[in-house]
């Protein structure tokens, strides 16, 4: 099925009042647009269109270049926050379209009254809180309370690591250390993860100058670096492209450029290897269900799964014939999904590690997939300028899709990630 393209306008649509209580995926692009779609296993409808633009009854900025991150916030289905390389990142209302804050260093005072899509710093005193001056390349929330509060972290090119509080869009903090062992990042910071454990006043950044450190972020202070040491030649001698901790909090777990995956004990800071890649891991994550079991996706075209008890892969994955971009598992970790430059994606089961799933179709590199809640559609993001929604619920092997189109209210360059939101009552 393809898009309708029905109009949205804020005070005529009955998606504006419907839009979180059924499900919904946003698509985010090059061209600097989100958009919001609602859908079911028949159709598929646009919902709302978080861009530089007017409707009949609002206006609002936008960004002004590629949008690199997209996520829904964890605890209200309704606050979409994205990133971009405009050096900017903003919270948006999915009901009505409109941007709650942009995410911006600023001078504040207790005199001066912020725009609607400004924050404020409080304070006694006048001062100044720099924020992001180049690309941002990830921003996320935390899943639980912090120090009272819901923070989100944003991560960039130029080096920063900057925590926000994601009620006001208040920036709170910096984290860039002082000295030479203070942690701050020499290079691009690649991405940045809270920590599993209810409390999660820590995250964990990992940078293209081969180091990864973790931070607390109610003190803004470092706390552990697991950098490049010639005295310790385990350590990446490339681009870490993804850090993540175990669910227990106790390892992290790294990609790189050097075509190695490692495993950190956050304690001890020792370090194993998992080799067998070929080419740049960039991507690795822990089973949710398991931290004894990883899945990486490579440069070298493979997927492949491992056992940190044997600190051997499992499975070699070579079903793709082109970089695989991104390999993620299902929320039930007994399936798992990666996405690929060859224009496919596959849905494995665990027990059979084969392909139960072929998604084809798109007429360009993949940017990434993910699974929905309840892991009953998947979502593709393309350079084809197309997002599809695939339908895991038949139990075809070529599972049918909706395709998010250019067109009207389409996108008009590559998207580029997307993520599932709204209510999953059904699903």
């Amino acid at each position: 099925a393809q898009a309708s393209g029905q109009v949205w306008r804020a005070a005529h649509s009955r998606y504006a009042g419907e839009i979180m209580r059924e499900p919904c995926v946003v698509t985010a692009s090059e061209d600097g647009t989100a958009k919001v779609w609602t859908f079911d296993e028949k159709d598929v409808q646009f919902a709302a269109d978080l861009t530089c633009g007017r409707d009949s009854t609002n206006a609002w900025e936008g960004h002004t270049a590629g949008i690199t991150s997209v996520s829904v916030a964890p605890h209200d289905p309704s606050q979409i926050l994205t990133s971009s390389k405009d050096s900017f990142a903003k919270i948006w209302n999915a009901v009505d379209g409109s941007c709650k804050f942009t995410l911006e260093g600023s001078t504040a005072s207790p005199s001066r009254t912020p725009r609607r899509d400004e924050h404020h710093h409080e304070g006694s005193q006048a001062h100044h809180l720099p924020g992001h001056t180049d690309f941002i390349n990830a921003a996320t929330w935390s899943k639980t309370l912090v120090d009272g509060g819901r923070k989100i972290v944003t991560v960039g090119d130029d080096r920063q690591v900057c925590v926000w509080d994601a009620v006001s869009g208040a920036l709170r903090g910096n984290l860039h250390g002082a000295g030479a062992n203070s942690g701050a990042h020499r290079g691009p910071v690649s991405m940045a993860q809270f920590n599993q454990l209810p409390e999660q006043r820590h995250i964990v950044t990992c940078s293209h100058d081969m180091t990864c450190a973790v931070w607390d972020v109610v003190s803004m202070r470092f706390q552990k670096s697991f950098s490049a040491n010639p005295d310790r030649p385990e350590n990446h001698t490339g681009a870490i492209w993804s850090a993540y901790f175990s669910s227990n909090d106790e390892l992290i777990l790294t990609a790189s450029k050097d075509s190695s995956v490692k495993v950190w004990d956050v304690r001890t800071g020792r370090c194993s290897t998992l080799l067998g890649h070929t080419d740049a891991v960039l991507h690795a994550m822990f089973n949710p269900a398991d931290s004894n079991q990883v899945l990486s996706c490579s440069m070298d075209n493979t997927a492949r799964l491992w056992d940190l008890r044997a600190n051997t892969a499992t499975s070699v994955l070579s079903h793709h014939k082109a970089c695989v971009w991104s390999a993620v598992f299902a929320n039930d970790p007994k399936c798992f999904l990666t996405s690929s430059h060859d224009m496919t994606a596959h849905v494995y089961d665990q027990r059979l590690q084969l392909p139960k799933n072929a998604l084809g179709g798109h007429t360009g590199i993949l940017w990434g997939a993910s699974f929905s809640p309840g892991d009953r559609w998947v979502v593709t993001c393309s350079e084809d300028t197309t997002a599809r929604i695939w339908n895991l619920q038949t139990g075809e092997r070529r599972a049918p899709c909706h395709i998010l189109r250019k067109g009207p209210h389409g996108h008009s360059d590559a998207v580029t990630c997307a993520a599932f939101g709204g209510c999953w009552d059904f699903a």
